[in-house]
């Protein structure tokens, strides 16, 4: 059943990309759904004086710290893809501008078409609920908002996980730098790119506990909400480096599997305990280095196709999730009427997360996907006129590891 769900949302396979890591970022999108559609101040399914219940309701309380995954895996995917460009000599504006495109293909047409709808449907009486007083007109909202660029501190998102989409555009058009310095030759370079990215995270950490207030930065006038986002891409780079090295492919199924496991208990650890996004952070990434030389096991479980449609639907999940708080409160306040507090809460919760994975199947297959192909297929017909395919420079880790295969 899975499998034809999966053959009917993407009929077409991504030979190129590494399946573990969709599952992770299928997995990080529910985990971000479910953060979002709880009450922070329950997580009523265990026992207030059980230390298993307390760590689970610590593990949801944090679930915004999937978004800084999503960040991390993003900075591991595009290094992996895009390495060779860089800002130096032989620097191609082409190969430039040609990743700007495909990145704009993957983001832009579904997040613009969720927007468009959510600005349909606000209430024309009382006006959006995010609109500020001191934004008058709401030109200075939509504006900004339809450009993409409201998390450079100029105005809310009118869809909610838009701030991170924004912030992290800013991170592709500044990549070719991004990619000089932290992939800079040398082991002396490597240390003070990892030290300098750790040193922006942990002080993202220190001014959030000054404050008493969770890492979940992303306001549109906190200049701490872009380098949330350079700072979670950078630590995905530089796990994409150490991942180069192919230290944990050289060995044995055996040990690669216990990696793995290590890196995944290391995230609930750090997860299931207030104040330890210094070190949940680096636990992302180090967990994408252990999927990314996951043993047999590993493959064999994150193939299955619960992840890949998981994975597949992450994006558009992530976008709509957070529109479907007011069908979960009514959901909730229905079933209180004939249930027990927990199972009409439960129930509620799933039903929401039925309907929105419904929804995201729908996005994916009619507007995401269509929309991807159909710029790529107008941007490829232009490079066609005249003109050869952008070619990316090599590097001295293109020619350690291998330049991956374009997209």
């Amino acid at each position: 059943m899975l499998s034809r769900i999966a053959a009917w949302v993407a009929p077409s396979t991504h030979a190129r990309e590494l399946r573990p890591l969709d599952a992770v970022r299928g997995v990080a999108a529910f985990l971000v759904f479910v953060f979002h559609m709880e009450n922070p101040t329950r997580y009523a399914y265990f026992s207030d004086a059980s230390v298993l219940g307390e760590s689970l309701r610590s593990f949801v309380r944090h679930g915004y710290l999937w978004v800084d995954m999503f960040l991390v895996l993003s900075g591991f995917i595009l290094a992996s893809k895009y390495h060779g460009l860089q800002v130096g000599k032989g620097f191609a504006w082409r190969a430039y501008i040609d990743f700007i495109v495909k990145r704009f293909a993957r983001v832009y047409p579904l997040y613009i078409t969720v927007t468009l709808v959510v600005l349909a449907l606000q209430p024309a009486d009382t006006g959006p609920h995010w609109w500020p007083d001191r934004f008058d007109p709401p030109l200075g909202i939509v504006l900004p908002n339809v450009l993409l660029v409201q998390a450079w501190g100029l105005a809310p998102s009118v869809v909610a996980p838009g701030w991170s989409l924004s912030a992290e555009y800013a991170v592709y058009l500044a990549f070719p730098i991004v990619t000089m310095l932290l992939l800079a030759r040398g082991r002396a370079a490597a240390v003070a790119a990892s030290v300098s990215v750790m040193a922006v995270v942990g002080f993202l950490w220190w001014t959030t506990r000054l404050q008493d207030s969770p890492y979940d930065v992303h306001d549109f006038f906190e200049s701490r909400t872009l380098l949330r986002a350079f700072s979670g891409f950078g630590l995905g780079v530089l796990a994409w480096r150490v991942d180069a090295a192919r230290v944990l492919h050289a060995l044995s199924p055996g040990p690669r599997s216990a990696a793995t496991a290590a890196s995944i208990l290391l995230v609930a650890l750090t997860m299931a305990r207030d104040g330890q996004e210094l070190l949940t952070l680096p636990a992302f990434a180090f967990l994408l280095v252990g999927l990314s030389a996951g043993g047999p096991l590993t493959q064999r479980i994150l193939n299955a196709p619960i992840f890949f449609t998981l994975g597949y639907l992450s994006y558009s999940v992530y976008l709509i999730h957070d529109e479907l708080h007011s069908l979960h409160d009514l959901l909730e306040r229905t079933g209180g009427r004939f249930l027990a507090d927990k199972p009409a809460h439960l129930l509620a919760l799933g039903l929401t997360l039925a309907a929105g994975y419904t929804l995201a199947a729908l996005a994916y297959r009619f507007v995401e996907e269509p929309a991807r192909r159909a710029v790529l297929r107008r941007w490829r017909g232009r490079q066609a006129q005249g003109k050869t395919p952008p070619r990316h420079r090599q590097t001295v880790l293109d020619r350690a590891v291998g330049a991956p295969t374009e997209p």
